[in-house]
């Protein structure tokens, strides 16, 4: 399994960075992670993310799993090992109520810190137009750019299934849920360096006294 990933130069996230190495590293798989030149504006960073996984399938021309640098991989995620599928992803829409995930629901909601990308003719379309749209609107996430692009697709059929909580929990958010990756998603405190390795309330472990947000909040 190849995990892909990249980090820009403020903040904490090289050290949030090399932690997700360590955690691919002891559990065998491979990480791709880089540095990348920051644009000085942390959306404007995310923004690039599309063109960095088109990238990465285009070079080793297969599957990859990509992971925000702040996600840490706590147990070998098996789901993700699923090359008949072309896309994988956490979908809020598919998941309403905390209870059994809908398979067949059509609208996307994605949270993009974890993703399956398959190196198919319709995921590498996907990933083109992706692109084209996140580079178009720099300042929108690039999971809403990702929802827009899937809900307009018209291209060959896209073999896609919605990942569980598991596979991108969130720890804010979350706190009851045991991850197979775990998400330390700050909102950008990470680049500001407000948030440090050494305040990650996580470190490997579940929190013994579980952090809460407000639960209307939709993290990334």
């Amino acid at each position: 399994m190849d995990v892909v990933s990249f980090y820009t130069g403020e903040g904490a996230y090289k050290d949030f960075a090399d932690k997700l190495r360590r955690s691919c590293e002891r559990l065998g798989i491979t990480p791709h992670i880089e540095q990348l030149p920051s644009t000085g504006v942390w959306a404007h960073n995310n923004s690039k993310k599309p063109a960095f996984v088109l990238r990465k399938l285009v070079e080793l021309k297969r599957p990859i799993v990509w992971c925000d640098a702040d996600c840490e991989i706590i147990e070998f995620p098996t789901l993700l090992d699923m090359p008949a599928f072309d896309l994988g992803v956490y979908n809020w829409a598919a998941d309403p109520d905390g209870g059994t995930l809908d398979p067949n629901c059509k609208l996307l909601q994605a949270s993009s810190g974890v993703l399956l990308l398959n190196y198919t003719s319709p995921m590498l379309q996907l990933a083109h137009q992706w692109v084209a749209a996140a580079a178009k609107h720099p300042q929108i996430p690039d999971d809403t750019v990702l929802d827009q692009v899937f809900m307009g697709w018209r291209g060959a059929k896209l073999k896609h299934f919605w990942l569980p909580r598991e596979y991108n929990r969130m720890d804010l958010r979350w706190p009851h849920i045991k991850p197979v990756i775990n998400h330390v998603y700050r909102d950008g405190a990470i680049f500001t360096g407000a948030q440090t390795l050494e305040k990650d309330p996580y470190l490997g472990k579940l929190p013994e006294k579980p952090l809460f947000v407000n639960p209307d909040h939709r993290p990334g």
